[in-house]
């Protein structure tokens, strides 16, 4: 299971994604997409939600298969 995050740029994405890792997380990063993997749903929903704070503004959470949560 998956969430990624949709920045504003691809260059944001690669900062957001460099830091991540930095960090530890498996990460992934396309265009301007950030991407971090997790064992199962509830796994990458903890995830997604603990990296809401160190996203750039703007940044767009999504969960494979269950649309779109926006934040800023």
């Amino acid at each position: 299971m998956q969430a990624h995050f949709e920045l504003g740029d691809k260059h944001t994405a690669g900062v957001f994604a460099r830091e991540l890792e930095a960090d530890g997380y498996d990460v992934h990063h396309g265009g301007s997409f950030v991407f971090v993997f997790a064992d199962d749903a509830e796994g990458a929903h903890k995830l997604g939600e603990a990296l809401k704070a160190k996203a750039p503004a703007g940044a767009q959470l999504f969960y494979v298969g269950e649309g779109r949560t926006f934040f800023l």
